[in-house]
């Protein structure tokens, strides 16, 4: 009940009552224990000590509690992160942390304080002004040259992406995932490229349904976070399901467009922006599991947009 609670409260803005609801998180199965003994940092300035941040929940919750990492080095001491290795090369390029190693594995020296990623938020966001929603994160230039031939700027052309479904281990994806044929309608719009940056086993769609031709296949060069996060500079827009390059789009600043089942997460709130991506616009739709009509609305949008931009 505190949990649902959480989600409810976080929703409406109202963060100071819903983080104290969220932390009940640990007491449940779905979490499973709390990663690490040790005494939790409650904020306060450690100089001269080390504190281990850990990385918890999916890809998307890493990426956005990574927006902190530049607040909590600045109270102190050295700061080490444990963290999945795809997200290493992104976030390590940075002088955020002192350390990284990856997840589950043994920390490299002692620390002295510790707290998940995700209980970040509690401490330094009360309120939705606390947020900043300037890019954070920027991919390493030398990347793009890996999509040099995939992804060409040429006049009259639009390069959109497309991702269709999050992790399917994630329990709740069905809410939010749907099929790629669902996309098919955004190749006909005049002057518009699509470009798949789709992972994972859902991925196989592109080849099971013959696609190749109508969709650029990005998915061998997405190695990583990094890699990913040199595609999306280079694209002009993202169209897609909640997933966790929705945050990294959010993050990098890049234009992307997240299209919304019944069951949106706690950070899309109900409006068409979130405070915490100035850049990512969500459209939501107007009855449940009504994909549909969704897609329709999103391919009259994405002519018009098209047609300004092709003026």
């Amino acid at each position: 009940a505190r949990w649902d609670r959480s989600q409810s409260l976080l929703a409406l803005g109202r963060f100071a009552e819903g983080w104290r609801d969220y932390e009940s998180r640990w007491k449940m199965k779905e979490a499973g224990p709390y990663p690490r003994k040790g005494a939790r940092w409650n904020g306060e300035a450690f100089a001269g000590k080390t504190l281990l941040l850990i990385a918890e929940q999916g890809f998307g919750d890493t990426l956005l509690a990574a927006r902190f990492l530049p607040q909590v080095k600045a109270l102190g001491g050295r700061v080490l992160l444990e963290c999945q290795p795809e997200v290493m090369r992104l976030l390590g390029k940075n002088n955020w942390v002192d350390g990284m190693f990856a997840k589950g594995t043994q920390a490299p020296e002692p620390c002295d304080f510790q707290l998940t990623m995700m209980s970040l938020p509690g401490l330094l966001v009360p309120d939705a002004a606390a947020i900043t929603q300037q890019p954070y994160l920027a991919a390493d230039p030398a990347g793009h040259a890996m999509f040099a031939n995939l992804i060409q700027k040429k006049k009259g052309q639009l390069n959109v992406g497309i991702v269709w479904s999050g992790s399917v281990t994630f329990k709740g994806n069905a809410y939010r995932a749907v099929g790629l044929e669902h996309f098919l309608r955004f190749a006909a719009v005049p002057g518009v490229n699509l470009f798949s940056l789709q992972k994972g086993p859902p991925h196989e769609e592109l080849k099971k349904l013959g696609l190749q031709s109508m969709v650029t296949d990005l998915s061998p060069l997405l190695l990583d976070f990094e890699c990913t996060a040199a595609a999306l500079e280079m694209l002009d827009l993202v169209i897609m399901t909640d997933s966790a390059t929705a945050h990294l789009a959010g993050a990098l600043g890049r234009p992307v467009w997240v299209l919304l089942g019944s069951r949106p997460y706690w950070l899309w709130g109900s409006e068409e922006r979130t405070p915490w991506y100035s850049n990512l616009r969500l459209l939501r739709q107007h009855k449940v599991g009504d994909w549909e009509e969704l897609f329709g609305r999103a391919e009259g949008e994405l002519r018009e947009w098209a047609e300004n931009k092709l003026l």
